[in-house]
């Protein structure tokens, strides 16, 4: 995994555990993590999609904030496998069962 921008030790774990989670949870293809911006991290998958990520306690490595990490990526799995074709994903809002494509 390549990380961008904004690499402090703080983003470069959270990146990190991104990583872990997506390879345990599912088989999300996570090929870059884009650490530049202070609430969310963008995620540029393999074959070339987007996601805009962030989940609750994601500034803390507690057993809760994995959790929410897991879920998330399994309900992004979920809505990717509804709409293949769409290239952008975004799962920010702050109710944890919404993930969007706007494009």
């Amino acid at each position: 995994m390549i990380w961008h921008s904004g690499s402090s030790r703080r983003s470069a774990s959270m990146a990190s555990r991104v990583q872990r989670a997506s390879l345990r949870s599912s088989s999300l293809p996570v090929a870059t993590v884009d650490l530049s911006h202070p609430d969310y991290l963008q995620l540029s998958l393999a074959d070339q999609r987007l996601v805009k990520l962030c989940w609750k306690g994601m500034e803390t490595s507690s057993v809760e904030a994995r959790n929410a990490l897991v879920r998330r990526l399994q309900k992004l799995l979920a809505a990717m496998a509804v709409a293949p074709q769409r290239r952008v994903w975004d799962a920010t809002v702050a109710d944890e069962s919404r993930i969007f494509s706007p494009y």
